[in-house]
This record gives structure tokens, sequence and C-alpha cells, in this order.
């Protein structure tokens, strides 16, 4: 595994535990307030800014490696006075409307502070985005390395301090206005400026480096002329919106199902308690399944880039095989996540919680991460292709049947279930049009993966079964919880082993994951080659 992998992990780890903490200070209230807000903030900053680290990146990679440094400089301008702008915009909004935001949206006035902070953090993470970026174009991995670690360092470590300091001022305003829920609020605020000073810290180090860049022997050729401003937003905008279709979708669900039911509930006269203590259940499954995706959308990453070389060779067998060899480990890697999920879904609450009566929703979702990781393959082997259509007519059909879903659902009354319901019939109508795409452009059939995922299955009932009986008898230990886990993915690994669900080839395919390293050294003491 990479370091490059393994800090992107550790940075989400990071905000697990820091999203753990505001549990702790803030009871799920706290969690599904922040939460709210933080999903809010998170549309708005992917259709704004979801695709530029990306793009400026590659755009700053290619002038620097044709030896176009003032050209990559320039492109680095523009897309800083681009954050600039957009981030004033967005930071205005907010302040200005974020009482009129919290109401309209949500049918609740206690997001309004919230979303000011949430105004701020835009502003300043806007420029980390497009720092990010210029480093990753100048391939300056150091800095950025530094400046993740110190993040994730402030928000564990400040995180405490900062939420009780501003619940020490919120008890002050709840005494003052006769209402307790104002220590919530102001508790939150606290989250979020906390992540507003770990940001600006990461952002003076990525200040820092960009200046040490070495950028000399500039070519004043015929070339500078070709990024005027005009050029970059021509091609900076649609290409920057191409590329945030990858977490827009997952995300846009989830919202919608957020606003839905925030709506029903306080329409039907709900507490504001009652309310975000439920979100805040909902939101401890989607950081679960961030989590254990986290290696997964790597090696989805790292097979993008093998297929794409295929198809610029036209080598079609190498490129078959290479669709294979993802959509056969798409199971063997999600598999095990989602029956992990499964068994230790009310430790899991237990641990985070101390409160099991939302358990049902990590079930419920492990079968969301399960199709949603398969889709991942499905979708990443249709866009190197070029078939981008192909892939989003399969998203948004799978968005669109979640959102009927989600609004029959309304005129009974929608349960936080049901918001992960309908996540899973996203990734499941996703996944048969997918399916569908994949079988005419790859001339794939359902058996020639058949055998495979019997065998899969098989390994994944196993670690199930050990996973069940750790957690059966241990009730509310993150340290048992981890090692639970540790010691089911090494049952799964000796089982997939023993039944020769891989061969040579494959392990070695499933380098760059966690599950590579335990399969290949069973592999080599069983000489399975």
């Amino acid at each position: 595994m990479s370091i490059k992998t393994l800090i992107r992990i550790s940075d989400t780890f990071a905000y697990i535990i820091f999203f753990i903490i505001i549990e702790k200070l803030l009871g799920e209230q706290g969690l599904g307030l922040f939460g709210t807000g933080f999903l809010t903030y998170l549309i708005i900053f992917i259709l704004t800014m979801g695709g530029v680290k990306e793009l400026l990146a590659k755009m700053v990679a290619v002038r620097r490696h044709r030896g176009f440094y003032d050209n990559a400089k320039r492109i680095f301008n523009y897309c800083l006075g681009y954050s600039a702008v957009i981030g004033l915009l967005i930071f205005a909004i907010f302040v200005a409307l974020g009482s009129k935001m919290s109401v309209r949206l949500y049918k609740d006035g206690s997001l309004g502070m919230v979303f000011w902070a949430f105004g701020l953090f835009y502003l300043i993470d806007s420029f980390v985005r497009t720092f990010r970026g210029y480093h990753n174009g100048c391939q300056s991995t150091g800095f950025m390395t530094a400046g993740r670690l110190t993040k994730s360092l402030i928000l564990i470590v400040a995180g405490r301090f900062v939420i009780g300091l501003f619940m020490s001022i919120g008890s002050k305003a709840a005494n003052l206005h006769q209402n307790d829920f104002l220590i919530i609020v102001y508790g939150c605020m606290g989250a979020v400026l906390t992540m507003c000073v770990a940001d600006i810290i990461y952002l003076i180090i990525l200040v820092t480096g960009q200046r040490a860049i070495h950028t000399e022997n500039y070519s004043f050729n015929e070339v500078r002329s070709k990024d005027g401003f005009k050029s970059f937003l021509r091609s900076f905008i649609p290409g920057s919106l191409k590329l945030l279709k990858d977490n827009l979708f997952p995300v846009i669900t989830a919202w919608v199902g957020v606003f839905i039911f925030c709506r029903s509930r306080f329409r039907g006269g709900a507490s504001a308690a009652d309310v975000y203590s439920q979100l805040g259940s909902f939101y401890i499954f989607c950081l679960s399944a961030v989590l254990v995706l986290a290696v997964y959308k790597e090696y989805i990453s790292g097979c993008r880039s093998k297929m794409r070389s295929d198809i610029k060779k036209d080598d079609k067998k190498s490129l078959n095989s290479k669709f294979n060899n993802l959509l056969k480990n798409s199971f063997t890697i999600v598999f095990p996540i989602s029956m992990s999920m499964i068994a230790f879904s009310k430790m899991i609450f237990t641990v985070t919680t101390g409160n099991t009566d939302k358990a049902s929703l990590m079930i419920t979702g492990a079968f969301a991460v399960l199709l949603y990781g398969i889709d991942l393959g499905l979708i990443t082997s249709l866009e190197v292709k070029g078939l981008d259509l192909n892939a989003l007519l399969g998203r948004l059909s799978g968005f669109i049947a979640a959102l009927l879903f989600i609004l029959l659902m309304d005129k009974k009354g929608v349960e936080i279930t049901t918001v992960t319901v309908a996540i899973m019939l996203d990734a499941l109508v996703n996944f048969i049009i997918q399916s569908v795409f994949i079988m005419r452009e790859y001339g794939f059939r359902l058996n020639d993966i058949t055998a495979r995922l019997i065998k899969v299955c098989i390994s994944s009932a196993v670690l199930l079964l050990i996973d069940f009986l750790i957690a059966r008898f241990v009730k509310s230990n993150v340290i048992v919880l981890i090692v639970g886990v540790i010691i089911g993915y090494a049952v799964y690994s000796v089982s997939l082993v023993l039944l020769r669900t891989l061969n040579g080839k494959d392990i070695e395919s499933l380098k760059g994951t966690v599950l590579y390293y335990p399969l290949n050294l069973l592999a080599g003491l069983l000489r399975i080659r």
C-alpha cells in the first residue's frame, strides 16, 4: 500500500475520530446537527469546487512536463482567482442567508449560526483545494503530507477544547433565551471553527511549499498565448464538472433523504432534539461507509489508470483481462466489508453512541455499501471506454428511483431507515443498468463469475459467523472491535485461499489493497501461484 493511500486513510480516520468527539461532547443531537450542516456544505462545495483540485493538478502537470513552467504558474493563478471569487460569494451567501436557508430547507432555524461558520470554512477550504491541486501537479508530496498530518492532529487534539469553549458560551445564551438546544448549536459552531483553524494551518504549510517549488527555466513561446483566462474557463469549468460526478450522486441522494426527512418530521411537530438525534445515527453509518470504502476507492483508481493505458495501446485482450479482475475483485473486496458492518452493527453504535436502537441502519446500509462498491467497478469499466453518458444514465436512474421512493414514503411519514433503504435502492438500480451496458460492451455473461461469486459468498459467510461470535461475547470494546475485524479478515483470507477462489494472477491484481498482503503470504505458504 502506497504512502499516499495511507495518508488519505489516516486523514479519513482523523475525521471519523473528530465526529466521534462531537458525538461524545454534544450527543447524537449535536452529531445530527453538525452532520446536516456538513452535508449541505458538501453539496455546495462539490457543485462549485468538486473537480478543481484534480483538474488543476492535471493542467499543471502537463505544462510542467512540457517545460512551460510559466504557463503552469499562470493556470494556478487563474484558479486561485476563481477560488477567491467563488469562496467570497459563497461565504457572503452563508452569512447573509444562513438563517433563512435553515428555515426554508429544513423547516428549522437551528442551523443558521452553523451555516455562518461553514461559510468561513468554505472560503478557507477553496484555497486549500487550489494549493493542493498545484502541489499534486508539481508532484510535491512532502508539504501535502506534512499539512494533512498536521490538520488531522489539530482536529483530534484541539476539537475537544474548542467545542467545550463554545459550549460554555452557548450555555450562557441558553440561559438568556431559555433554550437549552443553543448549547448544541454553539458546540457545532465550535466544531466547524476547529476545522477552519486546522485548514488555516494546512494552508500556511501549502503556501510555504508552493513558494519553495523550483520553477525556473520558464518557456516564453507561442504556447503562452493559449493560456488566456477565457480559454482557461472554457476548459476548466466543463472539466471540473466532469470530475465531480463520482462524488456528487451518493452525496446528493443522502442529502435529498435528509432534506425530506427533516421537512416531514418538523411538519409533524417533532422537536429539534428528536430529529437531529435520529440523524446522528444516520451519520454514524455514513462515516463507517466512508472509512471502509477508502482503500477500495484507491484500488479502483489504480485499475482505471491501467485500463486507460490498454485503451491507448488498443490492447483489447489485456483490457478484458483487467476488467475481469476488476469485477471479480470488487466482489472479493466488498463482500467482507458488508459482512463486517452487519456483524458489528450493534457494537459500532455501542462504541460511538452507546445506543443500539438504530443498529438496523447499519444492516440496511451494509447492502447499500455492497452494491455501491460493485457499481464503482462497473462505472469505471464503462468510463475508460469513453461511455460516460451510459454511466451517467445509470446514476441518474438510481437517483430518480431513490427520490420517488422517498416521496412515496413521505405520505406515510419518513423514518430515518427510509433514507438508508433509498440509498440501497439507488445503488441497486444503478447496478442493474450498468450491468446491462457492461454485458453489451465487454461481452460479459453472469456465468463468467458465478463460480467465483459462490466461493466468495461461502468465505464471507465464514467471516460473518466469526464476527457474530466476537460481537456476541464482547459488547462495547473498541479495541476488540478492531481486533475482531482483523481476525475476521484473516479467516476470510484463509478461506479464499483454501477454496482456490484466487490464483496467483488474481492475488497480484489485488496489490495495493489490504487483502493483498495476507493473501500473498498464504499463497506462498500453500504454494499457490
